[in-house]
């Protein structure tokens, strides 16, 4: 069972791609953009969850070393999720300032 969790685990950290940071500073941010970021935050978060409950699992059956491996791909997920989190935040912002923007030079705009 453990092994199925670190597997899905493992690839919701590491198979997750789209334009992100630096990438998503230079274009209009949609609402589908956004989407897919709320949707890597919340994958993150889940690997994390999954990975944690993984290690508890290793740790009492007295697998060390599975409990290890676990605990570094938990701290993997971890980190992701607070990159992606930071990016959805900082889209969030650019993509009010977008539409306030947008507002202003065109009242029907919505």
């Amino acid at each position: 069972m453990s092994r199925i969790l670190l597997a899905a685990a493992l690839l919701a950290v590491f198979c997750i791609t789209a334009p992100t940071g630096a990438a998503m500073a230079q274009q209009k941010i949609t609402s589908s953009e956004l989407e897919q970021l709320k949707n890597k935050v919340e994958t993150q978060r889940d690997a994390y969850y999954r990975l944690e409950t993984a290690e508890q699992e290793a740790r009492d059956e007295g697998a060390s070393e599975r409990a290890a491996a676990f605990a570094t791909a938990k701290t993997k997920a971890h980190e992701q999720y607070n990159r992606y989190n930071a990016e959805l935040k900082k889209a969030q912002a650019q993509k009010a300032e977008q539409d306030k923007r947008a507002a202003q030079d065109n009242p029907d705009y919505k």
